[in-house]
C-alpha cells in the first residue's frame, strides 16, 4: 500500500475530478465484464494486442492482472488453442489485421470475431456425436502442442518469442523446434479435417514475406530475377540457407542479420485456405440474413465469444477477395 500511495496517489489527484475522486487504491478500469466472463474459468487464452512478430496464442491463469497490451479470450479448452494457433487462423489473421514493421497487430474486431470456427466448436454441435468426435481430435492435438512447447521453453529457459525465433529460422535443425514443426503440422491437418477441407496440403517450408534490398545492391542477374518475381519460398532448409548466403557475400545483409523467415504454407495454399474461409463466412452471413438476424428490429446474434458478430466497418481488401460486403459475420 505505500508503494501504491507513493507512485500511485499523486498520479490519481492530478487528473480530472471524476478520476481524483474515485479511490485512488483501486484499478480505474476494472473490465467487470471480463471477470464477469472468466469467473467459472482456472485459465484463458491470451494473445498480445500490440505488433508482434510471431502468432504466439497461450494460456495464462484466470486470476491474473492483465495488461492492455494483451487480447484476452474467455476460453481454457486446448481444442480452441488448437484452432486459433493454427496457420489455417493466422492466415485469416494476417490477412485482416495491420501490421507494424513485420509485426502482427492481432485486432479482435478485424480477424476473431469475424472469424469462421469450425463447426464442432459452435453450441449448435453440442449434441452431435460426429462434431463431439472432432472436438475431442482438436482438443487431444491441441494439448500435445502446448505441453511440449511448454516443456520446449523450459529446458531451453526460453520464452514464447526466442522459441518460435528457432522454430522459424531455417538454421536450426535442433530435435525440439523441430518436433514442434511436427505438431503444428498434425495440428494443422486436425483443424482442415474439422472443416472437413482433409485435401489441403499441410507440408511447410521456409518463406519470406517481404524482402528489403539496398538500392545501390549489385546482385547476379538470376538472382535479382528471382527477387523480382516473388520467388521467396523454399521447401528445403538448406535452399533457403544457401539464398541467404548469397545475400551475405554480395553484402547485402552483414554480420549475424538474418532474413526474415517463416516456417508455413506456400502461398498457394494459404490462399486457398483463405478463400474458403471467407466462403464460409459469406455463407453463414446469408444463413443468418435469411433467418432476419441482420434485418431492422430483428434478433441479433448472441454474444458468444466462441461466436462473434458482424462488424460494421469492413477491409476494403478484404471486400474485394470475397467479394461481398458482408465478410465479418462468424457465427
Amino acid at each position: 500500500m505505500d508503494i501504491v500511495e507513493l507512485k500511485v496517489k499523486p498520479d490519481r489527484i492530478s487528473k480530472s475530478k471524476e478520476v481524483a475522486s474515485y479511490p485512488w487504491w483501486k484499478h480505474w478500469r476494472s473490465r467487470p465484464e471480463l471477470n464477469a466472463a472468466t469467473n467459472d474459468l482456472k485459465r484463458v487464452l491470451i494473445t498480445n494486442a500490440q505488433a508482434s512478430v510471431h502468432h504466439c496464442m497461450s494460456f495464462m491463469a484466470s486470476g491474473c492482472l492483465f495488461a492492455n497490451s494483451l487480447n484476452v479470450f474467455a476460453f481454457d479448452s486446448c481444442a480452441q488453442l488448437c484452432v486459433l494457433q493454427s496457420y489455417i487462423h493466422e492466415a485469416f489473421a494476417r490477412f485482416l489485421c495491420s501490421s507494424l514493421g513485420d509485426g502482427l497487430r492481432y485486432n479482435p474486431t478485424d480477424c476473431f470475431v469475424s472469424f469462421p470456427f469450425p463447426a464442432a466448436l459452435l453450441d449448435s454441435a453440442a449434441s452431435d456425436p460426429a462434431q463431439e468426435a472432432t472436438l475431442q481430435s482438436l482438443e487431444a492435438i491441441g494439448e500435445r502442442y502446448h505441453q511440449f512447447r511448454a516443456e520446449l521453453m523450459v529446458s531451453n529457459s526460453e520464452g514464447l518469442t526466442s522459441t518460435y525465433n528457432r522454430f522459424h529460422d531455417p538454421a536450426e535443425t535442433s530435435s525440439g523446434p523441430m518436433e514442434l514443426r511436427r505438431l503444428h503440422c498434425e495440428m494443422d491437418q486436425a483443424v482442415l479435417a474439422a472443416y472437413g477441407w482433409s485435401d489441403v496440403p499441410t507440408s511447410c517450408g521456409f518463406g519470406l514475406d517481404y524482402l528489403d534490398t539496398e538500392e545501390d545492391a549489385q546482385l547476379p542477374e538470376d538472382l535479382q530475377q528471382r527477387i523480382d518475381d516473388g520467388e521467396l519460398f523454399f521447401w528445403d532448409a538448406g535452399d533457403a540457407l544457401d539464398f541467404q548466403g548469397q545475400f551475405q557475400a554480395y553484402g547485402v545483409i552483414t554480420g549475424r542479420r538474418k532474413l526474415p523467415w517463416r516456417y508455413r504454407w506456400p502461398d498457394a495454399v494459404r490462399d486457398d485456405v483463405l478463400a474458403r474461409l471467407l466462403a464460409l463466412n459469406a455463407e453463414r452471413y446469408a444463413e443468418e440474413v435469411a433467418l432476419g438476424l441482420h434485418s431492422k428490429g430483428g434478433k441479433k446474434p448472441a454474444k458468444d465469444p466462441s461466436a462473434g458478430g458482424k462488424r460494421a466497418g469492413r477491409s476494403a481488401k478484404a471486400v474485394e477477395s470475397a467479394d461481398t460486403e458482408q465478410i465479418g459475420l462468424a457465427l
